[in-house]
């Protein structure tokens, strides 16, 4: 048996597999022999709307049990039956008719109403044995993916699963509700809450097409606290919150709710996503996801469902791949009402004060870092929004309440349309704060830079990666040392923070090379940084790398957050390039360092480096466990063969 059927609550009918609408009385119009014609059709009424009852109740394991091996012959017969039942009855009603034709009086209301009472009924059986027959034929399509049987799960069905008479059919799924864990370890935006735009998205897009739907973005604990009111789960994941993603999938299946997952690292790791869900949705989802709901409402085939990922009969199916969305204006401005982050009332940092709203301008990076995951997800291709539509996404915000962050990989990849963009910005005085991601090359534009400023902007994540032209030269970043040096002054004449971004553990990179990047972030009066250590992410080349020489330490995907080391690099041991990690936070973030920056009057500054320098001590305490396996392994991952860790 591949789906056994266990009962729900007592008020909540469930029928199990094998005895699907056992109950329906089959009718002939020997049942019109004897008694009054208002009994008669009383009878009748009261025998249709029984009919109908089961119908409803059963719909959901009718359509579960087509993945039955002896379904198609047995739901064919049921089926059958309850048709002929209802034309039976149909005929016993136009002979009762006929018999009294022209014999009704004012004295006969009382059968009129149960004539018309009966003719509802009637009609109401009559949709919901189409929808049924609607489910059979599906069942009869060539390659019709078996559904939601891909694993042995007990599914228990409730009363809520009922017929929509306007849908033309049955419908399973009603309620969509979309995950995004949030991280359970520490790191530096840890009191930051800001979730990604996929899952707020989706279920934007789906309420549109009248789905119950909704966004979580909390804790894995908080997640399965909540009752599930879902018909379907989706969970979209980077890789740091795979294992908290798995999880949830496993649980909210072992309460009988199929899965679908989405998102980067299910996009390069779909067959680990399916031990733990049922379908997986490869690359940009707005365009699958809906489809694949069609699908398992019975209105067309898994197989046309793009980017869809799933198991048949043991068998994995993979179908092509969407195509990259080209008018991303189609797309509708994500509904922030829908989300649900638990304890937290607003996105953004905590305490009180304005709430930060992610935008989203653009997609794709036409750069291709060997470290970065972006461009095997999104492509290098990169298309943008157009500028009235995201000052109308804009305008819907007022900027005494709200900040923007621009979630662009890089938000002036295209130079002609942020200039256009923030043009627009300034003519309107829409008067938001507002801070994005760019590359050092922002600061050769002087006009650029300058409408930056005038439109708000007060802070910039600068991905500087390295001030070693080797390493630089290793990761394809396509920049110098000077253009860096040179960005960083330009950019704080400009009176805009500067949020640098440095990654350690490229072959070419040691200890000394490591030390000479803090000294030159703290010489060029950097604002805020993170040191972080290069992490071979799954769709980037560097893990394709790293995979192919064996020099991966393993797969515990929750410390892929750069902050973990995950390879064997080539100038340190792991523990030394960990160590190289937290000597730079504690160097840049030193209490002296952080008195500088008050001195000099940069109080934001001053603030997140009180933070960072107390965030890195907390860090430190939480992962006394790991750090000293690390160090204790030292010599063991020395003289232990390459390969030998990654493939034990």
């Amino acid at each position: 048996m591949l789906i056994e059927l266990t009962p729900g609550p007592r008020d909540s009918p469930v029928v199990e597999e094998g005895h699907l609408f056992e109950g329906a009385p089959a009718f002939s119009l020997s049942d019109l022999r004897g008694g009054d014609a208002m009994g008669v059709v009383g009878d009748l009424v009261v025998s249709i709307k029984g009919i109908t009852d089961i119908l409803r109740r059963n719909e959901s394991a009718a359509r579960i049990a087509l993945a039955a091996p002896d379904a198609t012959a047995r739901i064919a017969a049921s089926i059958a039956r309850l048709e002929q039942t209802v034309n039976a009855a149909a005929d016993a009603t136009e002979k009762l008719l006929r018999k009294l034709e022209g014999n009704l009086t004012s004295g006969s209301e009382d059968l009129a109403s149960s004539l018309a009472s009966f003719r509802r009924a009637s009609a109401d059986a009559e949709k919901v044995a189409a929808g049924l027959r609607e489910i059979f034929e599906t069942r009869q399509r060539p390659h019709e993916p078996r559904l939601l049987t891909n694993h042995t799960y007990t599914y228990t069905l409730y009363s809520s699963q009922t017929y929509h008479a306007d849908s033309g059919g049955p419908q399973m799924i009603e309620r969509i509700t979309i995950i995004e864990p949030r991280s359970d370890r520490l790191h530096i935006f840890s009191r930051f809450e800001l979730p990604r735009l996929g899952a707020v998205l989706l279920a934007t897009i789906m309420r549109d097409r009248g789905y119950e739907a909704q966004a979580l973005y909390m804790s894995t604990r908080d997640i399965l606290a909540r009752t599930p009111t879902a018909d379907l789960v989706g969970i979209s994941t980077i890789t740091a919150t795979a294992p908290s993603a798995y999880s949830i999938g496993d649980a909210f299946r072992a309460r009988g709710i199929p899965v679908v997952f989405g998102g980067p690292h299910v996009t390069f790791m779909p067959e680990e996503a399916l031990a733990h869900g049922d379908y997986c949705i490869t690359g940009e989802g707005e365009t699958g996801f809906p489809l694949l709901v069609e699908a398992l409402n019975g209105k067309r085939s898994l197989s046309e469902v793009p980017g869809l990922v799933w198991r048949e009969n043991g068998a994995l199916r993979r179908n092509p791949p969407a195509a990259p969305i080209e008018d991303l204006d189609s797309l509708p401005f994500p509904d922030f009402s829908l989300l649900v982050m638990g304890g937290r009332a607003r996105m953004g940092g905590p305490g009180p004060g304005r709430a930060t709203i992610p935008i989203q301008t653009s997609r794709g990076c036409p750069f291709d870092c060997s470290f970065c995951s972006v461009t095997g997800m999104f492509g290098r291709r990169y298309r943008h929004r157009s500028t009235a539509n995201i000052i109308a996404e804009l305008s819907r915000y007022n900027p005494r309440e709200k900040i923007i962050f621009f979630y662009d990989d890089n938000f002036t990849a295209n130079r002609a349309k942020t200039k256009e963009l923030l043009r627009e910005m300034i003519r309107l005085e829409l008067g938001f704060e507002w801070s994005t991601q760019v590359r050092a090359d922002v600061a050769n534009d002087p006009e650029l830079l300058d409408l930056m400023g005038r439109a708000g902007c007060s802070a910039l994540y600068i991905g500087f990666e390295s001030v070693d032209p080797q390493a630089l030269k290793e990761m394809r970043k396509s920049q110098t040392v000077e253009e860096i040096r040179w960005a960083v002054r330009q950019i704080r004449r400009a009176k805009i923070h500067i949020h640098g971004m440095f990654v350690f553990g490229f072959d070419s990179d040691t200890p000394e090379k490591t030390r000479a990047t803090v000294r030159f972030a703290m010489k060029e009066k950097i604002d805020s940084a993170q040191f972080l250590i290069l992490t071979p992410l799954p769709g980037s080349d560097f893990y394709t790398q790293m995979q192919a020489e064996g020099r991966l330490l393993d797969t515990a995907w929750d410390t892929y957050d750069a902050h973990h080391v995950k390879f064997r690099p080539v100038g340190f041991s792991p523990w030394e390039l960990q160590l190289a990690q937290i000597r730079a936070h504690a160097r840049f973030y030193s209490p002296l360092q952080i008195l500088r920056r008050l001195l000099r009057g940069r109080v934001a500054s001053f603030v997140i480096a009180v933070y960072a320098h107390s965030i890195s001590k907390r860090w430190l305490r939480e992962e006394r466990g790991y750090l000293r396996l690390l160090r204790a392994g030292q010599r063991m991952l020395r003289s232990t063969p390459r390969g030998a860790l990654a493939s034990s």
